[in-house]
């Protein structure tokens, strides 16, 4: 075969991959990686099942080589903006990286939720090399954030820089799609915000109620209660926990009922099935976030007490979610598996619990259009969320009041409000 000919069948391979990864993404994000068959990815791709084998072992290498091609892009879009402007400050450089990162992510908005989703789905060795691979732009934006900020701790410059890239990162968290340069303004301007963020002293935490892991609950394991009130809670909190460990489709009830010291029939007096459990846990998150605003009246209208309307959100969610980080793990991973009825039943518990947020952050920035509202207090989610689902920055001292601080900087509404939500100015201790 002659080289040029050599050339072009190498070519029309190397589309057809990617043709065969693009369809997979898609689906994969749509639909979860379990509930995708390599049939599926065949008839999107417009191609035969056994046309696949010739490019992929499986569906588990058709994952790793989606997830491999987008690191690489990622990693090539970093490197060359930090290159572009190697002479300027370091400020100028990662701001310059954020907004070539948001302009790549909202392009490839399902790369996000691929990764937090589907990365166990991974075979060892491609999980490994993954995981190597997805440390080593953070690494790299935490050491030019230190160089931009030298006062923050080694602690505070790694929550900060995770933070801002979960804002990127929450792109594929919604489907609101203004104009694309409009989204990728909004998404680097809400990144850089976070960057720049002012850290409360570890003392003003302290005052403010943060504290530090025993105070926010971080100690106990993920979605375990301090002491479950019945059987059918202690299963549901052990269920949360091998859920996150294990994902849905790698537990059994035999696995739950173990984990709660009974034989696996046991767990049938208590739960119809896997997916009955996974209802619960699901349905529980809703019932604790709703919780958190009972009793909450009218958004004030006045932008100042709405935006210490905010604040109070911000601080019980944080509360809520640090002290059982395994619920929004639970339904950040897991909530796709539910039957159609029950995601839908899920979906509008959040979203009765999200209207709050918009009401409140619409009145504190009455200025802002819809769309920007919400994908604000959605790159929030994703900060808070994130953060609570990695132990090196769940386990940090004052976490909470970080998080709090980070979540109203993505948000945009000022930290240091004049009024409370009364409409009376804060008493100097």
């Amino acid at each position: 075969m002659s080289t040029g000919r050599q050339s072009a069948v190498t070519a029309r391979g190397t589309a057809r991959r990617r043709k065969l990864t693009d369809a997979a993404g898609a689906l994969f994000a749509r639909d979860g990686y379990h509930n995708v068959t390599v049939w599926d990815i065949a008839t999107a791709a417009g191609v035969s099942g056994p046309a696949i084998y010739r490019h992929f072992a499986g569906k588990p290498a058709i994952l790793a080589e989606l997830m491999r091609s987008g690191f690489d892009e990622v990693d090539a879009v970093r490197t060359a903006a930090l290159a572009e402007l190697a002479p300027a400050a370091p400020a100028e450089r990662l701001e310059a990286a954020v907004r070539a990162l948001a302009a790549w992510v909202v392009r490839h908005p399902e790369f996000g939720v691929l990764w937090r989703r589907e990365f166990r789905h991974l075979a060892a060795a491609d999980a490994a090399e993954l995981a190597e691979r997805m440390s080593r732009g953070p690494v790299e934006m935490i050491a030019e954030l230190r160089r931009a900020r030298p006062e923050l701790s080694a602690d505070d410059a790694r929550l900060v820089a995770w933070a801002a890239l979960s804002v990127l990162g929450g792109v594929s968290d919604h489907r609101i799609r203004p104009a694309r340069p409009d989204l990728e303004r909004l998404t680097a301007a809400m990144a850089v915000d976070v960057l720049r963020v002012a850290l409360p002293a570890p003392r003003e935490a302290k005052a403010a109620g943060a504290g530090g892991r025993a105070e926010a609950g971080e100690e106990a394991e993920a979605g375990e209660e301090a002491a479950p009130s019945s059987r059918r809670e202690t299963l549901i909190a052990q269920a949360v926990r091998l859920f996150w460990e294990f994902g849905y489709h790698g537990v059994t009830m035999e696995d739950i009922g173990a984990a709660c010291g009974i034989a696996g029939p046991s767990v049938y007096k208590h739960f119809d099935g896997k997916a009955d459990v996974l209802r619960a846990a699901v349905r529980r998150l809703g019932e604790r976030l709703l919780t958190t605003v009972d009793g909450l009246g009218p958004v004030p209208a006045e932008p100042e007490r709405a935006a210490a309307r905010v604040a109070l959100l911000v601080e019980r969610y944080v509360a809520a979610v640090v002290a059982d980080r395994g619920l929004v793990a639970t339904f950040q991973a897991e909530a796709h598996n539910l039957p159609d009825r029950d995601r839908a039943e899920a979906r509008r518990m959040i979203g009765t619990y999200a209207r709050h947020w918009e009401q409140a952050v619409a009145a504190a920035l009455p200025d802002r259009p819809e769309a920007e509202v919400r994908i604000r207090i959605y790159a929030t989610f994703a900060v808070i969320n994130d953060s609570v689902r990695t132990r090196s920055l769940a386990e940090q001292a004052d976490v909470g009041a970080k998080l709090r601080a980070a979540a109203l900087a993505a948000l945009d509404v000022n930290q240091n409000q004049p009024h409370d939500e009364a409409g009376h100015r804060p008493t100097a201790s």
